[in-house]
């Protein structure tokens, strides 16, 4: 193992050490998402009105679905974290660069697709006529950024392993701070409706791109563009079985969209669908805290395992869970502080009450789910760092599929928008308990129980 190396994501870390090391990404999360929030939500429902900012919902679930092959590919960030472990630096760089090529052609191939059927997979999506001449504007411009955004997206599950995370800082403002820039001037100024905020988020996206390829192309990176592995049809298995969990997640979450679309609008109409698209937008920035400390250590649990020191493991997962139980008390803290503000920012004083009532409904139920969301993400991500697929995937589907579709479904029969609310948090303490379960079960498989047995390590030595 090189020093350079030593200096990131094999390093041992104490917990101020770690907090430190997290600080960036979590920073970087956080102000990507609060200044997605100043564009594309808050413009299009200040500017354009609650009835585009449902037409944007509507749209939202095709980019998570499509988005879940971006995140299926990011497995291959685990896979040459691994491979930088054993020392393996240059082939994990040609394993990068294939993927990379894989990106482009998928991409391109599925956004010809969904152009061709656009009216019918906008339907299935729950546009109801009055909102499907919105969507058709937004969908049409955003269908064509797919390729460029789903390499970007995998360039930035290299940062960690590049030894550069503050990058991620780097990238997410500039891709921010362009979309706010175009959503001023095609929304505002040149009033292009919804095709305004469209051509912002591409205009962001190949500007992070621009950087990504320099970035990788130069020399000071711990892993960049290298020669393309010819081994591609291993290459990409192995990255699918590894990405799955993430790809699940994002899946689910699509799917899990279609189902509240078509929830929401049977139960209370367009204007749920806006108000629940405030609420989901407001709890993404606290969220996305937790989504800044995992993508700093699971990194650190790939370069564990490919090391096999099952002791590594046990003190990062340690420091991992306090990190984020600390993170959730200074998260639930900010959020019930600034909610009210944050109100405020999406909907102006003369907005409809009812539309402010709705919104400050959902958001007084999402408070108490953080901890939990937070140490989900933690054992999850300890699954996928041992190249546990089946129990990653397991949580995955548990959470994001089974209780979360059933959750809304049956609260909101039973309950009606006022169940639907409580929604998010019963599904994650649910999932937390089963969480819970498989990590009691497993501590003695790889060693981060208190015995010190580590049979997965054991047999692997043995072989």
């Amino acid at each position: 193992m090189d020093n350079s190396q030593q200096k990131t994501i094999g390093k041992d870390y104490t917990l101020a050490g770690l907090a430190k090391f997290c600080s960036t990404a979590v920073f970087t999360q956080m102000m990507f998402s609060l200044l997605m929030t100043l564009d594309d939500s808050l413009f299009i429902s200040r500017y354009l009105g609650p009835t585009a900012l449902a037409a944007f919902s509507v749209s939202s679930p095709l980019f998570m679905i499509y988005g879940a092959v971006s995140s299926i590919l990011g497995g291959c960030a685990s896979l040459c974290s691994s491979k930088m472990g054993e020392g393996k630096t240059e082939e994990a760089a040609g394993d990068f660069s294939a993927i990379g090529i894989f990106c482009i052609i998928f991409g391109t191939c599925g956004s010809l697709i969904l152009r061709m059927f656009m009216d019918p997979v906008l339907r299935f999506c729950g546009a109801t006529d009055l909102l499907m001449p919105l969507c058709r504007q937004f969908f049409s411009i955003m269908v064509w950024s797919f390729p460029f955004s789903m390499l970007s997206r995998l360039f930035s599950f290299f940062y960690v392993p590049a030894g550069k995370p503050s990058f991620n800082m780097i990238t997410t403002l500039m891709s921010a701070l362009f979309n706010i820039l175009f959503d001023w001037l095609f929304i505002v100024k040149l009033g292009f409706g919804m095709r305004g905020p469209a051509l912002a988020n591409f205009c962001g996206t190949i500007a992070v791109l621009i950087f990504g390829f320099l970035f990788y192309s130069g020399k000071r990176c711990e892993i960049g563009f290298g020669k393309p592995t010819h081994h591609f049809a291993s290459l990409l298995a192995m990255t699918v079985k590894l990405g799955f969990p993430h790809m699940v997640t994002s899946l689910a979450l699509g799917i899990n969209g279609l189902v509240i679309n078509r929830v929401l609008i049977a139960e209370a109409g367009e204007m749920a669908l806006s108000a629940n698209s405030i609420v989901n937008s407001m709890q993404f920035i606290f969220m996305s805290a937790f989504f800044g400390v995992s993508s700093s250590v699971s990194p650190m649990l790939s370069f564990a395992y490919g090391e096999r020191k099952p002791e590594r493991i046990k003190r990062i997962m340690k420091q991992y869970a306090a990190l984020v139980l600390s993170l959730a008390a200074i998260t639930v803290s900010l959020y019930l502080l600034g909610k009210g503000q944050l109100v405020k920012l999406y909907l102006k004083e003369d907005a409809d009450p009812v539309l402010k009532a709705m919104v400050l409904k959902g958001l007084s139920a999402a408070a108490p789910t953080f901890p939990f969301f937070g140490l989900v993400i933690v054992i999850q991500d300890l699954f996928t760092g041992v190249q546990n697929t089946r129990v990653s995937a397991l949580i995955s589907v548990t959470e994001n599929i089974v209780f979360a579709n059933l959750t809304v479904i049956v609260m909101t029969k039973m309950f009606g928008l006022n169940g639907y609310w409580w929604t998010f948090a019963t599904q994650e303490c649910l999932t937390f308990l089963v969480c819970l379960f498989l990590y009691m079960k497993y501590r003695n498989v790889y060693g981060y129980g208190n015995s010190g047995k580590a049979t997965h390590f054991e047999e692997k030595a043995a072989v």
